[in-house]
C-alpha cells in the first residue's frame, strides 16, 4: 500500500535505554487523511537490553509524532478510519466508490481492506458504546439526567 504523500519518522537515539544494542531498523506503517491520504512511516527500532531481551520500539525524534496514531489491527489512523466509517454509514458511500477515490489519491489497497478497517472500527465502537450504555444507567447518573432533563424542559 502506498500513498500520494509519505511522511517518515525518524527514532532519536539517545532516547534508547543505556547498555542497549541495536538489532534492525524497520518501517510500522500508518495512513490518514486530511484532505488528501497521507501515508506515515514511523521507524522502529529493535534492540537488546543489558539482560539480552529484545524489545522493538519507536522513539520520536523532536518534531515527529510522539506515538504511532495507528488503529489496532489496521494500517488506518483514528481519523481516517472515522472518514471511513462516516463515509459508508452516515453518507452511504459504497466502498467500490471509496475506492475510485483512494486510486484518485494515489493509495493502492483492496476494497477488503477497507470492509476489514471498517469493521474492526465497529468492534470497537460497539463495545465503547455498551461502556457508555452501562455508565448512563447506573442510578446516579439516571437521576442526574432526569433532574436536568426537568430544569431543561
Amino acid at each position: 500500500m502506498t500513498a500520494d504523500e509519505v511522511h517518515v519518522h525518524k527514532f532519536d537515539e539517545t532516547q534508547t535505554p543505556e547498555g542497549c544494542t541495536f538489532l534492525f531498523k524497520r518501517i510500522r506503517r500508518s495512513f490518514e487523511q486530511v484532505l488528501k491520504i497521507i501515508q506515515h512511516d514511523f521507524q522502529i527500532v529493535v534492540y537488546l537490553d543489558k539482560d539480552g531481551r529484545m524489545h522493538e520500539a519507536y522513539l520520536s525524534a523532536e518534531g515527529h509524532p510522539e506515538f504511532i496514531d495507528k488503529f489496532p489491527g489496521t494500517h488506518a489512523s483514528a481519523s481516517y478510519l472515522t472518514h471511513l466509517g462516516f463515509s459508508k454509514y452516515v453518507m452511504g458511500t459504497p466502498f467500490f466508490r471509496e475506492m475510485n477515490r483512494i486510486v484518485a489519491a494515489k493509495m493502492n489497497t483492496y476494497c477488503q481492506t477497507l470492509i476489514n478497517w471498517t469493521r474492526k472500527g465497529a468492534q470497537y465502537l460497539g463495545k465503547l458504546t455498551e461502556h457508555f450504555k452501562n455508565l448512563l444507567f447506573q442510578k446516579t447518573v439516571l437521576s442526574i439526567v432526569t433532574k436536568l432533563g426537568s430544569v431543561l424542559f
